[in-house]
Order: structure tokens, then sequence, then C-alpha cells
């Protein structure tokens, strides 16, 4: 039975119930007093080792006049060691005014893995008790948006808020000595998160499921296909499978998209490939805008950046814009005018935006280099895409050489612990892709701004879309006909 340790200095309400989630969860309250001072957690922890700590930016330091970046670095050093002892951390703020999206310090928990971050103002009391639970606990996906993982997780804490001079001290208020209301050291508190009940949920169904059929030699099934880089620092190539994948479906003509998939935090790449000089005007010489911001200000796509045969969808340079969860499902469906969809999701797998793309898609590609230090970072997110899209996910090889040879159809991972799974049972997942080594050759169409021309990634790339569509689809353009070329140009252009 796991062991759950509460440092909060909260009041008496916020402590019985974070007691009474641990017992409904099976798991045992190790101290039954209140942890109220910082200095105290590692000490706890070194003589009762609980695996679960429950810990609040309230605790109180040394020094009651400690400025809160201060408080803030000293938690940060706590919860460091605490993560080196891998015990598990649930963070819940408790500071007044509260945290919010951007501030460094909740994107320095992510850093150090804490997924389990409670900051807002309410707290769903099912969600909370849901989630406690080892087994539905947050994950990366769920706080990614905290933390710009393109820049690094540079800690920039939130500067303090102007205090008026004839109002007491507003930045040391929170770390003043609190008032305690019984003999355990509980705290009184109008500014801790309330307990409510409420339930959310996206409903994301899919956009496009008709067959179509322009005559018996070509058939188009519509498709959409999400390409991401298993590995966390990126840099695996998958917007060179991408760029493979769309290139291939040209034979059939220019009717596939290519889509930067918005997460948050995410800088665009794809106008460097593309080339900031080539951004088209529109009919009227107005400047270009993204998908996302035609989405935004117009409700549909209207204009397209066509190149190499290929329709590209890139990020804006300005992508902190404000774009939520729905805004996003506009954008699916505004894509899916095209019958062959690319998505580029980079690494943010687990982003809430990205869940969106991989429910709609047909196929899901995990892309990694050869390499024995990248093959092992990929395990994970191998491990965690396996488990939630088995049937459409599949591993994409790039600087495939002789040197991995013995990797030919399948991969092959443990998706339990060793206590669920003490046989060491391994599961399959299949190698759809494998790209060989062309040493700079991708680096420079990239910096020169030109299509892949080879025959070999191409034929690859054919390779793998066949099992979704007609193989009579796959014919050079120039044999597609007239009649057959105006037809999908009818059916597909807007």
């Amino acid at each position: 039975m796991k062991k759950v340790m509460i440092a909060l200095n909260a009041s008496k309400g916020l402590y019985d119930y974070i007691v009474k989630v641990t017992n409904d969860s099976n798991y045992t309250p190790i101290l039954d007093d209140a942890i109220n001072v910082r200095s105290l957690v590692l000490t706890h922890v070194e003589q009762y080792s609980p695996d679960i700590v429950v810990m609040s930016d309230r605790l109180l330091g040394d020094d009651t006049r400690e400025l809160p970046q201060e408080r803030d670095a000293a938690l940060l050093q706590i919860m460091k060691v605490l993560r080196q002892l891998q015990i598990r951390v649930i963070f819940i703020s408790l500071t007044h005014p509260p945290r919010k999206e951007g501030d460094g310090f909740l994107g320095e928990l992510v850093h150090l893995g804490i997924y389990d971050i409670w900051y807002q103002k309410t707290i769903d009391q099912d969600k909370f008790a849901f989630h406690f639970l080892e087994e539905n606990r947050l994950d990366y996906r769920d706080v990614d948006y905290l933390s710009d993982m393109s820049r690094g997780f540079s800690w920039t804490p939130l500067p303090p808020s102007a205090s008026d001079p004839n109002q007491p001290d507003q930045e040391h208020a929170e770390d003043s000595p609190v008032k305690q209301d019984d003999e355990r050291g509980f705290t009184t508190s109008n500014h801790e998160p309330k307990i409510v009940y409420k339930k959310e949920k996206v409903v994301v169904e899919k956009v496009v499921r008709e067959v179509v059929r322009v005559n018996e030699s070509v058939t188009l099934k519509p498709l959409l296909v999400v390409v991401g880089s298993l590995n966390a620092t990126g840099g695996s190539g998958a917007s060179t499978v991408c760029h493979s994948l769309a290139t291939a479906l040209t034979q059939i003509g220019p009717y596939t998209a290519v889509i930067e998939a918005y997460t948050k935090g995410r800088a665009p790449q794809m106008l460097e490939y593309l080339g900031q000089n080539n951004r088209p005007q529109g009919s009227n010489g107005e400047g270009w805008q993204s998908w996302i911001s035609q989405t935004l200000n117009n409700g549909s796509i209207h204009s397209h950046w066509e190149q190499y045969g290929i329709k590209w969808a890139p990020l804006d340079l300005d992508h902190e814009l404000e774009f939520s969860e729905e805004d996003n499902l506009r954008v699916i469906s505004n894509s899916r005018q095209h019958p062959f969809v690319i998505v580029d999701i980079g690494r943010g797998w687990r982003s809430r935006y990205a869940e969106h793309w991989l429910l709609q898609a047909d196929a899901i590609v995990g892309v990694t280099e050869c390499s024995n230090s990248r093959l092992w970072s990929a395990v994970p997110n191998v491990q965690y895409l396996t488990k939630k899209y088995t049937e459409r996910f599949s591993v994409c090889l790039n600087r495939y050489d002789d040197a991995f040879r013995e990797i030919k159809d399948h991969v092959f991972v443990y998706l339990e612990t060793v206590e669920q799974n003490p046989n060491r049972e391994q599961v399959h997942v299949p190698v759809s892709m494998r790209f060989p080594d062309r040493g700079t050759y991708f680096a420079e169409l990239e910096w020169n701004h030109q299509p892949i021309d080879d025959p070999e990634i191409v034929n690859i790339a054919q390779e793998f879309l066949t099992q979704f569509m007609d193989k009579k689809a796959f014919i050079q353009k120039e044999g597609l006909g007239k009649r057959v070329a105006l037809s999908l140009r009818g059916l597909f252009r807007k």
C-alpha cells in the first residue's frame, strides 16, 4: 500500500479532503499532523519513505519576509530531491494571487517530471480523486502547455505585482505568520481553491469518412496521417517523412496538404524550409495568413500556400496567439477539404491539441533515428502510443543502415512493469518505413528550399500509402488523362 505525506500549510478543510481522497484510494496517510514548514519536508521523507508527497507553495521558510522568487527556488530544490528519489509529487498552488499559464515555476515543475499540477481557482472533486490514483495520474500531455518546449526550461519567475502603499504589504502577505484554527497547526485562508463538481468533455468526431471514386481507375479515400518524432529532443526526421509522403501523393495530383500542427509553445519550423521569401500573397495583395489565422478570422480557409505540388500549412510566426481546443477542431474540419492530409505533430504527442489530430488519424507514424541512444529514448513514446493507438500506430526508422539490419518488420517493447508482467512478454510494434541514411541530402534540400527528388525515398513512402487506398491511384500525373484531372480538380478545389 502506497504511503502519502501531506505538506500543505493549508486549512483543516483542505487537509481533511486530501486525507479522505488518500483513504478512498486505498493509500495510507503517514502523518497525523500537518507539515507547515519547508525544512521539515525532507526530514520526514527520510524518516517515513513516502511514495507520494502532496505539497503546496505556501509552506513556510525560515525567513518570513522572503521574496516569492526565493520561495519558489527553495521549493524547486526540495522537489528536485524528491524526484531524484523517484517520489511522485502532487503540487497544489495556494498562493494569492493565483499562478497563471506562463509562470516559469510551473514550467520548471514539468521539467522535473512533475505532472500532477493543480493551480486553478477551483478543483473538480471527481477529477482530482480520479487522477490521484496511480494508474490514472496526470501525464505530460496534460501540462505540456505550461512550458515552452522549444526554448528549454529556463526559469523566469513572474515579477511581484505592484502594491498599494495605503494597503498592507501584499508581496509578503502570504508568507507572513498565519493564523491557526486549532492545535494541529492548520491555517485559515480565503484564497484556497474551491472543491467543486464539474465535468468537461471534448467530443471529437470523424469529419470525413466517404470513399470518393472518380472512375474505375482512380479511387480517393480521404486519408489523414499524423507523423511525429519519438525522441524528446526532436530532429529525428519527422518533417522529412511528412514531405516524402506528400511527394508520393503528388503523383495523383495537387490535392495533398501538409500541416504543421499547433501545440502550445511550439516554434514554427516549416517556414524555414519553404523559405519566407516564397510566401504567397492574396488576390488583393494582402499578406499571407496561416490556416490557423484564416480559421480564427474568417471561419474558413480561403487561400493556400502551394509549392512543389503540395499545399503547405505552416504555423504563424506569431505562434503565441490565443488558440482554443474548439479553434483547433475547426482547423481540422477545414483541413479535411483536402483528400490527403499529412500532419507534422513534432514531438508534442501528449498535447491536448495533438490528441484531436490523433483521434482523427487513419495512420500514426512515430519517427526515430537508428542509433542506440535515439532508439532507447524513443521507448517511452512508443509505449504510450502503442497502448493508446494500437492498431493505427507504427514506427518509421530514419537513417537506417546495415548496423541495424536485425530490426526489420517489428520492434519489441514492454507495456507493463515487472510486477504486472512477470513473464516479461513483449509487444510487437510494426515498422512501417525504413528510410536509408542519405547523409546531408535532406539538410541541403532544406537549405536550398528544394523538393524531394530521390526515387527510393518516394517509393518507400508510396509503399506505405498504398495500404490505405486503391493501388490504381498511384499512376503518373500524365497518365491520369485530361478528363480525370478535371474531375479531381472539380471535386477538391475550394
